[in-house]
């Protein structure tokens, strides 16, 4: 569940076809509940362009909804602007030739009915890890990479392309590694890319520069070497008027393996005019601008992935309450009420003070008027699931209290103040992620305070 504000569509049309309604949507209205697409089995992609289209599958595909977000889309092949989304769709449209959709449709929709898990998750790498083997499952298809121009690392995976905002490409790298790792895919090595070390962005330019200054303005000429005098030296040194005469020795140079040869170049720095032979080789990284040496850059495996069976498993049946991806589901911290908490609280600033050690107070707020766009129910789903996964990165000696909606107070027990904020950094990114793909923290109501308890009052 990933988008704070779905993206609504609006179908213009819808028909019945034998035993399948058909929704055909060609525009995108945030003023128009998604409920509208519950009532039909398929949508059909009529956008007039190919961003209204691009717009119309990132809302499905980002639903918090299973049934909208694994629903099978396809895409009208009369809209001859829309073929380049073929590949992330379940197929083409022809109102001539309705057969092969009703076909295809009818087996994602068959498979799509297996599955029993419920729609809802806590944990990024669990959530889509399902969603990814729910997809896989339906389709009845390995999730195969295509390239693509406007994907950071330059490879699209259908429904991951749509599902998530670009700037989680990495996160999902990583999940994807980790389903192999856990078996519930089997992968084939398709590419390697290289990636910034800084945004692990992988549109990267490459191009020679000054060793000496790092500018990328150099002139390059070849070397010339004298037998008779055994003078080596650049072109232009050389170079009188059309020909060629040696500065050593003022001999003329006129055949070449007989009187010289140009065993390499030399480059000149327009600069800062150093002369060297080996330019240095970087990667300015086209999204950050950071220049990286090549021995800097990350390389990202690039894989094609088969579901397993113990994938077809989980993508029927979910993970039971033991399991989860890199990380016991089963929260470890003491949940309080605010009173108790207190208490805690009371009873830690004593012991920091007697033992010398440091603890921490963390308060996490979700502003009011975000949680209002949510229905009542939708409400207490996310207020409990923000809870329930702050306290899963907590330990036995932490403690954790709901001191108003919304509002969460963690008392964090001999904490190193490193590891403190990297497990602050944790808690956010995930509560970011519960809360809407594609979002930032600055475009999300949220903040995390923390303070040295015994600075709390």
């Amino acid at each position: 569940m990933f988008e704070l504000v779905q993206q609504r569509i609006k179908p213009l049309e819808s028909s019945k076809y034998d035993d399948l309604n058909i929704a055909f949507v060609r525009s995108a209205d945030t003023a128009t509940d998604l409920e509208a697409l519950y009532k039909n089995d398929v949508i059909v992609l009529q956008a007039d362009t190919l961003d209204q289209a691009e717009h119309i599958m990132r809302s499905v595909r980002s639903s918090q909804e299973r049934t909208i977000t694994l629903k099978p889309v396809f895409i009208d092949q009369s809209y001859e602007q829309l073929s380049p989304l073929i590949p992330f769709a379940d197929g083409t449209y022809n109102p001539d030739q309705k057969e092969h959709l009703l076909t295809k449709a009818r087996s994602i929709l068959r498979r799509l009915a297996h599955i029993r898990h419920k729609a809802h998750e806590l944990h990024f790498e669990r959530y889509i890890t399902l969603r990814i083997l729910g997809y896989m499952y339906s389709r009845d298809t390995d999730l195969a990479p295509s390239l693509n121009r406007t994907a950071r690392m330059g490879y699209a995976y259908p429904f991951l392309f749509h599902a998530l905002a670009k700037q989680r490409d990495k996160r999902v790298f990583k999940v994807l590694e980790r389903m192999v790792e856990e078996g519930y895919t089997e992968s084939k090595l398709v590419d390697h890319v290289h990636e910034c070390s800084s945004c692990s962005g992988g549109v990267l330019n490459y191009r020679e520069c000054c060793p000496s200054c790092g500018s990328p303005d150099l002139e390059s000429s070849d070397l010339i070497h004298h037998f008779a005098c055994a003078n080596v030296g650049p072109e232009e040194d050389y170079r009188k008027g059309d020909s060629l005469v040696c500065p050593k020795c003022d001999k003329t140079l006129r055949h070449i393996g007989i009187d010289y040869d140009k065993p390499s170049s030399m480059y000149t720095c327009k600069t800062c005019s150093d002369h060297f032979q080996s330019a240095q080789v970087k990667a300015k990284c086209m999204d950050c601008g950071t220049d990286n040496e090549l021995s800097h850059l990350n390389d990202q495996s690039i894989l094609k992935l088969s579901i397993t069976e113990k994938g077809v498993h989980h993508a029927i049946h979910g993970f039971n309450h033991q399991q989860e991806l890199g990380k016991p589901s089963t929260p470890q911290s003491i949940k309080l009420n605010p009173q108790i908490f207190e208490l805690f609280k009371h009873q830690e600033q004593l012991r920091s003070m007697e033992m010398s050690h440091t603890s921490y107070l963390a308060e996490v707020r979700i502003d009011r008027v975000l949680l209002a766009m949510f229905h009542e129910d939708r409400q207490r789903i996310i207020l409990n699931e923000i809870g329930t996964t702050i306290s899963s990165y907590l330990s036995g000696l932490d403690a954790i209290t709901e001191h108003e909606k919304g509002n969460y107070r963690i008392l964090l027990c001999n904490r190193e103040k490193k590891e403190l904020d990297q497990l602050i950094e944790v808690i956010g990114n995930n509560i970011l992620l519960l809360m809407g793909d594609g979002l930032s923290r600055n475009e999300i109501p949220l903040t995390i305070e923390v303070m040295n308890v015994m600075e709390a009052s």
